[in-house]
């Protein structure tokens, strides 16, 4: 991707190269930065912590769309937790630079990946340079997708700075390896990148959302532009160029027949610095003493199709567009051009004037009134011989510096949404989510809800699938996914016994709900005295009566009984269990019958119950043994049962005695003092001092010490 003065310093000669490369900084400034947003989730004291991020212009951000995922930090620093795939830490070669630059493949770093976990995202975090000998941008994201990335994050080398846009070099491997990715990634500052770093040391795992909902301006109706070349000779960018125009023709013109988008073509054309309009790079790549300019296809000033050739078929092309949107059959630029690399490319040896007509009648035939062609040839001026102003091309220069709150177009591809730059990869899908972003949410034409559009959350091993428990057993296929461009990726429909919830970060799930506690149930089974509602996943289920089983029938709940006495250690615990049940027991663990030995009895209640051979005091649970009275004497068990009773009865009379005597010498007298002081505040009572509290020391004349 070459701005026009870096490609003008290439064409020229030595000098004039080395006084057009001073221009470059200011060139790469012009490229307008477009931010998202990046919010802490975890740790808990970090939530809500927000962060921009300058998305870069490669790679595929998820417009419209949300991304929570756990920061990785590949280091060997040991200050910070182990990042690594099975506990391990990234060793690289001693001669490349530190792991966290990503500048070699983690291959070549004991074969570091980033840690898998299914339903879970990972966000790495790598360092910009090392300063003195740093890497592109293009190859850290690469290396940190290979190892496992879902996202990257690329902190800024040095404090202070602003947020710039990360593009890709002019270099045919850069392109290459750009054209690989497929994950998104941005710049943070220092200052952040520094935070996160610290968060990671000192309060372990964080956890972000990375936030592509509102890059774009909103509008019910969108404008959006293409800025293009006609040039074929440059490699994977124009290979990738006219992939773009194909697999974006049928979204573009859907758009437009629904009257959702507008679009045009646009063709970016420079103007030769002054200093230079005598040279031959100039005069082979500008018309009209170097105010209009295109890049050289090859770089050869020399040899081949010229900068020229290019600006007159970029004409072409602009004016077939403005022809065929006259008639209101704008979108037949899409075919036009798809044909035009068919037949007219500079491979082939074709890129005239004459195939170009060609292509026009192909493409216009039946479709285009009979005056198209003429429209057509009147809307190219001459470029050689004429002079002054060209006013389609000056239109050209005015789009493409912007107004006032536009980015200037500096560089080749562009998509322009609403005035907006975006970012990315030049792909139909990720244009197509950019471009749905841009209408006002809930409005979004249908096709922004294809699959081909988004991520697809809801294959089968997507995590909106797991959010949805679209699998789970108990579902029993109640439960969708339904795949979606906005925010999480994906939507749940919950079926019944299913209630759709809300997580922090705004993506949705289906969780049990539990019919016993959120319904009113009218079942009688549910509802009767002896019945219970046992919560399942999904769904519930009503017990109906449940049966005493404290008796034969029930084998008296397998508890110890004595068939000859009918006695048995059987306890009817329903209440309790219904209580059970209800705060969510485990209906299988739980149970209505427990064992306990009857009064008076010992044993386990389970295998063995010894009962009382004596007297049993029932209300007490007391056993009195009998005592064997000797000589015939048939009473001597009665003796001693009338033994205990009579001391039990003493035992009453003397703590009533002693409560009695409390009350009289105690507790009535004080009664009887706070009385008199309570009424002694309304009115005059007769009679003598307060009697003394026994053991009460007499009050003081000079008040109380404390």
């Amino acid at each position: 991707r070459r701005s026009p003065r870096t490609l003008l310093a290439v064409a020229a000669a030595v000098a004039a190269a080395v006084a057009a490369a001073s221009l470059l900084p200011a060139c790469l400034a012009d490229v307008h930065v477009e931010e998202a947003g990046i919010q802490v989730m975890f740790p808990p004291n970090m939530r809500n912590r927000r962060i921009n991020w300058a998305l870069a212009d490669f790679g595929e951000p998820k417009y419209g769309g949300l991304m929570q995922g756990k920061l990785v930090y590949p280091t060997q620093d040991m200050q910070f937790p182990v990042s690594g795939d099975g506990g391990v830490r990234p060793q690289c070669p001693a001669n490349s630079p530190p792991a966290q630059y990503a500048c070699v493949p983690f291959l070549d770093c004991g074969g570091w990946t980033v840690p898998k976990v299914k339903g879970q995202r990972q966000i790495v975090l790598v360092d910009r340079g090392p300063v003195d000998d740093p890497c592109y941008f293009v190859d850290k994201v690469f290396n940190a997708q290979q190892a496992g990335a879902d996202a990257v994050i690329v902190v800024n080398d040095l404090p202070g700075l602003e947020l710039t846009t990360a593009i890709t070099p002019d270099e045919e491997e850069e392109a290459e390896l750009a054209a690989q990715i497929h994950i998104s990634a941005g710049l943070i500052s220092y200052e952040d990148g520094e935070m996160l770093k610290n968060v990671l040391k000192n309060d372990g795992p964080v956890t972000l959302v990375l936030n592509w909902t509102n890059p774009l301006p909103r509008a019910a109706h969108v404008v959006w532009e293409f800025w293009t070349n006609t040039n074929d000779e440059c490699g994977e960018v124009c290979d990738d160029q006219l992939a773009f125009v194909k697999a974006m023709a049928p979204i573009a013109k859907a758009l437009s027949a629904a009257g959702a988008a507008d679009f045009s073509p646009h063709y970016l054309v420079w103007t030769c610095p002054e200093e230079y309009r005598g040279s031959a790079a100039c005069a082979s790549q500008c018309v009209r003493d170097g105010v209009y300019c295109a890049q050289e296809p090859d770089e050869d000033i020399d040899a081949g199709y010229s900068g020229k050739d290019v600006l007159a078929m970029n004409l072409r092309q602009l004016c077939f567009h403005r022809v065929a949107n006259a008639s209101g059959l704008g979108d037949l630029w899409w075919d036009y051009v798809v044909a035009f690399d068919a037949k007219c490319s500079m491979r082939s040896l074709n890129f005239t004037l004459e195939c170009a007509e060609e292509v026009f009648r192909t493409v216009a035939a039946e479709r285009l009134p009979d005056a198209a062609l003429q429209q057509w040839h009147d809307c190219m001026p001459d470029l050689e011989n004429g002079a002054g102003p060209i006013a389609i091309l000056e239109a050209e220069l005015e789009r493409q510096h912007g107004l006032d709150d536009e980015s200037e177009v500096t560089i080749t591809p562009t998509i322009r949404i609403d005035g907006a730059d975006y970012r990315g990869k030049r792909s139909a899908a990720g244009v197509t989510r950019a471009l749905c972003t841009a209408f006002p949410a809930g409005h979004e034409p249908a096709l922004c809800n294809d699959a081909g559009v988004s991520d697809n959350e809801c294959n089968a091993s997507g995590v909106g699938r797991m959010a949805c428990r679209v699998d789970d057993p108990a579902a029993q296929g109640r439960n969708r996914c339904i795949n979606t461009f906005l925010g999480a990726g994906y939507q749940c429909q919950c079926g019944q016994g299913w209630v759709l919830t809300s997580q922090l970060d705004g993506s949705q799930s289906c969780e049990d709900v539990d019919e016993c506690v959120s319904t009113t149930l009218r079942d009688p089974a549910c509802t009767c005295e002896r019945c219970a509602c046992i919560n399942t996943v999904g769904s519930f289920r009503c017990t109906g009566e449940l049966p005493d089983r404290c008796n034969a029938a029930g084998n008296f709940g397998g508890c110890w009984h004595d068939a000859a006495t009918g006695a048995h250690a059987c306890v009817d615990s329903i209440d309790n269990y219904l209580r059970q049940i209800a705060a969510g027991a485990d209906a299988g663990a739980a149970s209505w019958t427990s064992c306990a030995c009857p009064r008076c009895a010992s044993g386990d209640g389970t295998s063995a119950c010894r009962l009382c051979e004596g007297t049993c005091l029932h209300d007490q649970g007391v056993c009195v043994p009998s005592v064997p009275g000797g000589g015939g004497d048939a009473g001597g068990g009665a003796s001693v049962v009338g033994a205990v009773v009579a001391a039990v009865v003493v035992s009453l009379t003397a703590s009533a005695a002693l409560g009695l005597t409390a009350y009289h010498f105690f507790v009535r007298p004080r009664m009887e003092r706070h009385m008199r002081s309570l009424l002694g505040q309304y009115m005059p009572l007769s009679g003598g001092e307060e009697p003394a509290l026994p053991g009460a020391a007499a009050p003081h004349a000079g008040g109380e010490g404390r």
